[in-house]
């Protein structure tokens, strides 16, 4: 099974990153506790994206934040990885899992 289908809805949002310019970071909500392998979330996104597309960072949720008509809220995703990279932020170590960058 592909690892994308244990995580639905899944979004990305870019990062503004000084040394790289911009990062990419998925954010996906998975059913339950489940955790999926960021390697083989990166392998699926590399076979079917440019390279230049592929997530630099992933982060899990139980469920991606809705605006009032119910559709993905971007904006508060936006402000979570601007909180996930702060340096010594303790709701980025518990809550996101990152990688390296691609």
């Amino acid at each position: 099974m592909p690892p994308v289908a244990a995580a639905r809805p899944a979004a990305v949002v870019a990062i503004a990153d000084d040394e790289a310019g911009l990062r990419i970071q998925a954010h996906l909500a998975t059913k339950g506790d489940r955790r999926l392998s960021i390697i083989k979330l990166k392998e699926f996104c590399s076979e079917r994206l440019p390279v230049y597309m592929v997530p630099d960072s992933f982060a899990f949720h139980e469920s991606l934040p809705k605006t009032s008509t119910g559709k993905i809220d971007y904006q508060a995703l936006q402000r979570k990885s601007e909180v996930a990279v702060m340096p010594h932020s303790p709701v980025a170590a518990d809550r996101v899992g990152t990688t390296g960058g691609a």
